[in-house]
C-alpha cells in the first residue's frame, strides 16, 4: 500500500506541475476560438487551477503540514473577493458580474480561481527554492514570448504577426497587455541579478532543452503527418524549424542566446556567469518591452526607478552603489526632459515609443479620452450612497459609462464609444465595488508593502524588499492607465504569494510538524472532491470551450453551411454558453444581416432574421439597463427593414423609452431618427437627428448623418445649409464624403446635384471609375458632349475599360426612342 508520505509527494508534484502550467498559460492562444488570445488562456487557467486546488484539498486532508494558514495579506485577498461577491449580489447585472464575457473572461467565477491559485501557492510552497523556481520559469516563458515578439519585429512571416502593427504583441494580442507582462519579468530578472545564486539555472536550462526537443519533434511529426488534421493537437506538428532557416537573423539570434545559456550552465560555478546570462536576458526583454510602445508601462517603470534610486540613497549600501544610484536618478529625471524637448526632431519622431511618449499632453486624444472617462466614472460612482459604498458590481462598469457618456470622446465614427473599463485601477475598482472594495484592494497593496518593509528590517536585503516594492509601484502606476488581464494577474498573485512567504520566514513563523496521530483517509471526502472536479472541468470549462468554438465555426464557416445549419450552430453556441451568451447573439444577428444582403429574403432567411430578433430581445430582457443591448437590437431592426417593414416601429418602441439609460449618447438619437425615417415620419426623424447633432455639434460625422437625412427626404435647402455649416467648422471633404453625398442624391434622382458633387469628387480622386460615373450622370442630364468627354477621360486613365466605355459612347449617338 502506498504510504501517506508517498501520496503527499505525488500530490505536491502534481501541484508543482500545475503552478508551472499556470505560468505557461500566457503563451497560449488558439485561432479556432472567438477571441483567440483570451478565451483559450482563461479556460486552460481555470482547468489547471481546479485540478491543482482539488489536489491541494486532498493533500491538506492527509497531511497536516499543509493545512491552511491565514496571514493578514491572505485575509485581505479573501476580503477583497468577499466584497466583490457582495457587490455582485447587490449589483445590477448578475450574469455579467458572475461570468463576464468572452472579450474579458473576468467576473466572480474568474476571481474565485485567482484566489484558489493564491491559496495553493501560500499553503503548499514553503521553501525558497520552490519560489525561485516559479520565478525562473516565468522568465523562461517571457523569453519565449520575447523571441516570438522579436520575430514580429523582424516580420518573420511563418509565425504569428503582431496584431498591434508596429507595436509588438507576441501571443497577447495587445501590446499593452504584453508590456505589463514583461514589466513583471524585468523585475524578476533584476531580482536574480542582485544575487545570482537564487536563479534556478537547472530549471531554466531544462525548460529550454524541453522546448528545443519540442521544436525537433514537431518538425518530424509535421514531415510524417503534415496533411492530417489532429484538431487541437496540431500544435504538436509544426514546421517552425524548417521555416526558420529562411530567416538567418532570427535563427542566429536564437541560437546565440542558447549558446549563452549553455555557457552559463557549464561555467555556473564561476562568478558572474549566470549574472551575464541574466544581464543579456534583461537587455533583450527590455528591448522588446520598449518596442511594445506602451506609454503607461514605460512611465510605470520610470517612476519605479526614481523611487528605488531615492530609497537607495538612504539605504546602508556601499558608496559605489550609491554613486550608481545617483547617476541612475539623474538619467531618469533628465532623459524624459530631453525626449520632450526634442519631440520635433527626427530621432524622436522616427522612434515609435519615444514619439508616443513625447506626444503626451492634456490635449492628446488618448489622454483627453481617459480624463473624460474618469470624470464619467466619478459621476456614476458618487451617484448615491449605495453606489459609493459597494458599487455597481464586477463587470458592470459600462452602466456608469453609458449613463454619463462623455460626448466629447465622440470625434468621428471611428471613435471608441463603448467602454467596459475606465482604464484606471482606482475607478475600475471603485465603480464596481465601491469605496469598500477600493479600501480592501488598497489594503492588499498596503500590507504587501508593509510586509516587505518588515523583511528589509529583518534581513537588510534590498532585493528581497524594496526591489519588490519597486515592482508594486511600477505595476500600480501602469494600472493607473490600463487594467489587469490574466497575463498579469497570475504574476501579481505569484508576487503576493512570494511576499507572504518572505514575511513568514523573516518574522519567525514556525513550520508545521508532522503529526504522530494515525490519520485515516475519508474516502467520501475524496469522492466528493473528484465529482466536483469532474463537473467543473468537463461541464463548465469544457462546455464553455465547446460553445465558444461552435460560435467560431458558425462565424468562420458560414458560407459553407445552409441557413438552417448555421441557425443550429448559433443556437448551440448560445444555449451551451456559460460565458459570452450576449456576444453569441450579436454575432448571430450579424450573420442574419449578411444573409439578407447576399440573397433574396426566402422563408428560411426570414425565419433566421426573426429568430435573431428573438435572441437579441432575450439579451434586452436579461439586462434591461444595458443600453448597448437596446441599441444593438434597434440598429439590427432598422437594417432588416427590407425583410420586415414592421421592424422600425419595434426599434422605436425599444429605444424611445430607454433614452434615459444614456441620454448624452448621440447615437441613440441617430438610430431613432433612422427608425422614424423608415416609417415615413420625416419631421420626427429630423427632430431626433437634430438632437444628435446638438449633442456633438463639432463632430462632422454627426452633421453627415443629418445631411444624408435631409437629402434622402428631399429637404434640399436644409441640406445646402447643413453642408455650409460643415464647411464653416473647418471640414475638408475627401473622396469618401463626396461619394456618400453623391449616393444620397442618387436615391432621390437629383442628377444635377450628383453632377456637382461628382465634379468635386474627381477633384480629389481622379479615377476611371469616377469619370465613368460622371459620364453616366451627364447622360441622364442629356449632356451628351460632357458625357462623351468624361467617358473618354475614363478610357485614358484605364484602357482596360475601353470596350465597355466605347459601347457607352456609341449609345450616346443612338437615336432617342419616343
Amino acid at each position: 500500500m502506498i504510504s501517506k508520505n508517498q501520496i503527499s509527494k505525488y500530490l505536491v508534484t502534481t501541484i508543482w506541475a500545475g503552478i508551472l502550467a499556470v505560468l505557461f498559460v500566457p503563451v497560449v492562444m488558439h485561432s479556432k476560438f472567438f477571441f483567440p488570445f483570451i478565451v483559450p488562456k482563461d479556460i486552460l487557467f481555470r482547468i489547471v487551477v481546479e485540478i491543482t486546488f482539488i489536489a491541494y484539498l486532498a493533500l491538506a486532508h492527509i497531511d497536516e503540514r499543509y493545512r491552511p494558514r491565514f496571514t493578514a495579506l491572505t485575509w485581505s485577498i479573501i476580503a477583497f473577493f468577499g466584497v466583490n461577491v457582495i457587490a455582485t449580489v447587490t449589483g445590477i447585472g448578475l450574469y455579467s458580474s458572475f461570468w463576464g464575457n468572452y472579450e474579458r473572461m473576468s467576473g466572480i467565477f474568474h476571481q474565485l480561481h485567482l484566489v484558489l491559485y493564491f491559496l495553493v501557492l501560500v499553503n503548499v510552497f514553503r521553501t525558497e527554492k520552490d519560489w525561485h523556481g516559479f520565478i525562473t520559469f516565468s522568465i523562461f516563458m517571457s523569453g519565449l514570448m520575447s523571441f516570438m515578439a522579436f520575430a514580429q519585429y523582424l516580420q518573420v512571416d511563418f509565425l504569428m504577426g503582431s496584431s498591434g502593427g508596429q507595436r509588438l504583441t507576441a501571443t497577447m494580442g495587445n501590446p499593452t497587455f504584453f508590456a505589463a507582462y514583461l514589466l513583471f519579468n524585468l523585475f524578476f530578472i533584476a531580482y536574480f541579478i542582485a544575487r545570482e545564486e537564487r536563479f534556478n539555472i537547472r530549471l531554466f536550462v531544462a525548460s529550454f532543452l524541453a522546448f528545443d526537443g519540442y521544436l525537433v519533434l514537431s518538425v518530424v511529426l509535421y514531415e510524417l503527418a503534415g496533411t492530417n488534421d489532429w484538431g487541437i493537437l496540431n500544435i504538436l506538428k509544426t514546421p517552425i524549424l524548417k521555416e526558420a532557416i529562411r530567416y538567418p537573423v532570427f535563427v542566429s539570434t536564437f541560437v546565440l542566446y542558447q549558446a549563452v545559456i549553455g555557457a552559463a550552465w557549464f561555467f555556473r560555478s564561476k562568478k558572474f556567469a549566470i549574472t551575464s546570462l541574466l544581464a543579456i536576458t534583461l537587455a533583450f526583454e527590455f528591448f522588446i518591452f520598449f518596442e511594445t510602445q506602451t506609454r503607461g508601462a514605460v512611465l510605470g517603470l520610470l517612476l519605479s526607478i526614481i523611487v528605488l534610486t531615492v530609497i537607495s540613497l538612504f539605504a546602508k549600501i556601499p558608496k559605489i552603489y550609491k554613486g550608481i544610484a545617483i547617476a541612475a536618478l539623474v538619467l531618469a529625471l533628465v532623459l524624459p526632459a530631453i525626449v520632450y524637448a526634442s519631440r520635433n526632431m527626427a530621432w524622436v519622431k522616427n522612434n515609435g515609443t519615444l514619439n508616443r511618449l513625447a506626444s503626451i499632453s492634456l490635449r492628446d486624444v488618448t489622454t483627453e479620452s481617459r480624463l473624460l472617462t474618469w470624470q464619467a466614472s466619478w459621476k456614476g460612482w458618487s451617484e448615491n450612497p449605495k453606489t459609493f459604498l459597494i458599487g455597481y458590481g464586477p463587470e458592470n462598469y459600462y452602466y456608469v459609462f453609458n449613463k454619463y457618456f462623455p460626448t466629447k470622446i465622440y470625434r468621428d465614427n471611428g471613435s471608441q464609444i463603448w467602454f467596459d473599463r475606465s482604464h484606471n485601477i482606482i475607478f475600475d475598482v471603485g465603480v464596481t465595488t465601491g469605496i469598500i472594495g477600493l479600501a480592501s484592494y488598497m489594503a492588499i497593496i498596503g500590507l504587501a508593502v508593509w510586509g516587505l518593509w518588515l523583511v528589509c528590517r529583518k534581513t537588510q536585503s534590498i532585493s528581497q524588499s524594496f526591489l519588490l516594492v519597486g515592482l508594486i509601484i511600477a505595476y500600480f502606476a501602469q494600472n493607473f492607465f490600463v487594467f489587469d488581464t490574466l497575463n498579469t494577474e497570475v504574476l501579481w498573485y505569484l508576487v503576493l504569494g512570494f511576499i507572504t512567504y518572505l514575511v513568514g520566514t523573516t518574522t519567525g513563523e514556525k513550520k508545521s510538524e508532522v503529526s504522530s496521530e494515525v490519520h485515516r483517509t475519508n474516502y467520501i471526502y475524496i469522492l466528493v472532491l473528484a465529482i466536483v472536479l469532474l463537473f467543473a472541468v468537463f461541464v463548465v470549462n469544457v462546455g464553455a470551450a465547446r460553445a465558444n468554438n461552435l460560435l467560431f465555426i458558425a462565424i468562420k464557416d458560414a458560407s459553407s453551411h445552409s441557413v438552417a445549419e448555421s441557425k443550429t450552430l448559433f443556437h448551440r453556441a448560445i444555449n451551451e454558453a456559460w460565458t459570452g451568451r450576449f456576444e453569441a447573439r450579436q454575432q448571430y444577428s450579424l450573420y442574419a444581416q449578411g444573409v439578407v444582403r447576399g440573397s433574396s429574403v426566402s422563408p428560411a432567411v426570414l425565419d433566421v432574421v426573426r429568430d435573431a430578433v428573438a435572441e437579441l430581445e432575450k439579451s434586452v430582457s436579461e439586462e434591461p439597463l444595458n443600453i448597448r443591448h437596446h441599441m444593438w437590437l434597434a440598429a439590427y431592426l432598422n437594417s432588416m427593414t427590407p425583410a420586415d417593414v414592421s421592424f422600425p416601429e419595434k426599434s422605436i418602441a425599444i429605444l424611445e423609452p430607454n433614452i434615459n439609460l444614456s441620454p448624452t449618447r448621440p447615437h441613440i438619437y441617430f438610430e431613432l431618427g433612422q427608425a422614424y425615417a423608415l416609417t415615413g415620419d420625416i419631421p420626427k426623424a429630423t427632430e431626433y437627428f437634430r438632437k444628435g447633432v446638438d449633442l456633438a455639434p463639432n463632430v462632422i460625422d454627426s452633421h453627415m448623418s443629418l445631411l444624408a437625412l435631409y437629402i434622402v427626404t428631399k429637404q434640399f435647402d436644409a441640406a445646402d445649409v447643413e453642408y455650409k455649416v460643415m464647411l464653416d467648422l473647418g471640414w475638408k471633404p475627401g473622396a469618401t464624403e463626396y461619394r456618400q453625398i453623391v449616393d444620397a442624391y442618387g436615391k432621390t434622382e437629383r442628377f444635377d446635384r450628383m453632377k456637382d458633387y461628382m465634379e468635386l469628387l474627381i477633384g480629389v480622386e481622379s479615377s476611371a471609375a469616377n469619370y465613368a460615373r460622371l459620364a453616366a450622370i451627364y447622360a441622364e442630364l442629356g449632356d451628351k458632349k460632357n458625357a462623351r468627354a468624361a467617358a473618354e477621360k475614363a478610357i485614358e486613365i484605364d484602357s482596360s475599360i475601353s470596350t465597355e466605355a466605347n459601347k457607352f459612347i456609341q449609345s450616346l449617338d443612338a437615336p432617342t426612342k419616343e
